[in-house]
């Protein structure tokens, strides 16, 4: 096919860009960072397909709560 191009599929680091993660909660960036890693990408990687230096990415681990959700009424989990 001509004209086409192949888009890497959903799961595959190539399929995560900076632009999408910023546009995320932060809790959710958090996830996104730690699947790039989970992957086998290497720091570099990681950055390049976070937009996300090395110090900006541990800093984000250490302070943003993991993504939940809604709470359920009551604040019970």
């Amino acid at each position: 096919m001509t004209g086409t191009t192949s888009r890497p599929g959903f799961g595959m680091p190539g399929s995560v860009t900076s632009d999408a993660i910023r546009q995320l909660p932060k809790a959710m960036q958090v996830e996104g960072i730690l699947l790039l890693e989970e992957m086998g990408l290497t720091s570099v990687e990681v950055a390049i397909h976070s937009g996300f230096s090395a110090s900006k990415r541990r800093e984000l681990i250490a302070t943003v709560r993991p993504y939940r959700g809604k709470e359920p009424a009551g604040g019970e989990a």
